[in-house]
């Protein structure tokens, strides 16, 4: 009954972030167009018989253009469920925008549960709202980023849980195909920042060996599931235009911007004045990470020296760095950390370490409030804590300008056939690649793999 009340809570909390999203007609936005196309030759292609998606029949003047192979997928295959079920195109969108957010917060309240059904509500609530979840959602209108942040919270709940559960591998390799198939660039993001959460978990664990058997099993087995996206993604990439290998280094942010920007519906600029839109992590999410960080030097000084004491402080100070990593990377004194990566690493705008810096101080929030004893302080910081979030982003809930599509327009008017939506291919002409059919059997023998483990736990 607690948690069911919990749960509860955190849905009114989502449905009033979310309320925009109510509204008749679709918002302007910096890809909301873009989603809507990609959600019509997605329903074009399955309604074809393509399975999975993987090209569009009608972009390119009746060429073909391969869309799917490279773009993210996911939010289309959960687009479509309620295009078949009989929303329009726009509603289809602001649907998965819908569920994403709601889903989002349960995942988060799960992973923090861990410390106490408190510290799941918390966490939860300032995950929702913190100023870069509505940039998402309504400034942006970003879906594959909206949707990989419901696979954050399970991901790192997934590997902190594989030590001791067996059936966490089928959860962590979910997960990660999940963060693939939404949108590659902040996999690879969250793949980062994971580099320390897994060393924390591994110094904390017993039997490390089977921590690290377990690990693998679970990143090869994410990967298999997701290798019909990989593979002919990966075979036909040099056929691509690259992107500016150098595009980051005109998207860096202050951090002044950081603890303060005005909100705005505009597009982040060249250097680090005349932004359009805001870059703030929240003044809720900043006060938390300042109280656990305070918090934690004073167990840890208090500790006189102890490992075993030491031990139970390093999954807080693990999120600790991973917040000031994030924040590290969006600024410009990184940029010989970019230069040395850029070949390797495929992530256009510093930016986006948005995501991982919101669910960090969310997790934070959560285990600070878990470590007061006394329950009416508790009770009270997190009415304080809530109250604040939701005051600073009160302006935040509103889109720009609501516009009618109409689906007998095509894809609400904007559907013209000679536009591609983001991959410039040197052959216009397509074929369906041979790779994808060593794709499609990997994740499928992945699939059956991951059915034997979860029938194992």
């Amino acid at each position: 009954m607690k948690n069911f009340v919990t749960i509860f809570i955190i849905i009114v909390f989502g449905l009033i972030g979310a309320k925009a999203l109510l509204h008749p007609g679709f918002y302007t936005s910096h890809d909301g167009e873009h989603q809507l196309v990609r959600q019509y030759v997605f329903d074009q292609g399955w309604r074809d018989g393509q399975i999975p998606v993987r090209v569009s029949r009608q972009l390119y003047l009746g060429y073909g253009y391969p869309l799917f192979i490279f773009t993210y997928r996911l939010p289309f295959y959960v687009g479509e469920v309620f295009r078949l079920g009989g929303l329009s195109f726009v509603d289809s969108i602001k649907a998965v925008f819908f569920v994403g957010y709601i889903a989002s917060g349960l995942t988060m309240f799960w992973f923090a549960r861990r410390w106490s059904t408190a510290s799941g509500l918390l966490s939860a609530i300032l995950y929702l709202w913190a100023p870069y979840r509505f940039s998402v959602m309504f400034v942006r209108a970003a879906l594959g980023e909206h949707v990989a942040l419901i696979f954050i919270p399970l991901l790192f709940g997934a590997i902190a849980d594989i030590k001791n559960k067996y059936k966490s591998i089928a959860l962590g390799a979910l997960s990660l195909a999940g963060l693939f198939l939404s949108h590659i660039m902040m996999a690879q993001i969250i793949l980062l920042m994971l580099v320390p959460w897994i060393l924390g978990n591994w110094l904390i664990t017993k039997k490390r060996r089977r921590f690290i058997y377990r690990l693998l099993a679970t990143f090869i087995l994410g990967i298999g599931l997701s290798a019909y996206y990989f593979i002919p993604a990966i075979e036909y990439r040099q056929l691509t235009q690259r992107l500016n290998p150098f595009y980051f280094a005109d998207h860096f942010v202050s951090l002044k911007q950081l603890i303060y920007s005005p909100w705005g519906v505009g597009f982040s600029m060249r250097g680090t004045d005349g932004d359009g839109m805001s870059f703030q992590i929240g003044f809720a999410q900043w006060t938390s990470v300042i109280l656990a960080a305070v918090f934690l030097v004073y167990k840890v000084y208090g500790s006189h020296g102890s490992y075993g004491s030491y031990k139970t402080h390093i999954i807080p100070g693990v999120l600790i760095i991973i917040f000031l990593a994030g924040i590290f990377l969006m600024t410009e004194q990184s940029v010989f950390i970019w230069e040395r990566w850029r070949n390797y690493i495929n992530i256009d705008i510093p930016w986006r370490f948005l995501a991982i810096v919101t669910f960090s101080s969310a997790a934070l929030s959560g285990w600070f409030i878990y470590q007061l004893k006394t329950r009416n302080i508790r009770f009270v910081l997190i009415i304080s804590f809530v109250f604040l979030a939701v005051y600073a982003n009160r302006n935040h809930l509103q889109v720009n300008k609501y516009i009618d599509y109409p689906d007998s327009k095509g894809a609400g008017g904007i559907m013209r056939t000679d536009v591609p939506t983001g991959y410039h291919l040197v052959e216009a002409k397509y074929s369906e690649p041979p790779a994808a059919l060593i794709g499609d059997a990997v994740s499928i023998i992945s699939f059956i793999i991951l059915m034997i483990v979860i029938k194992k736990s």
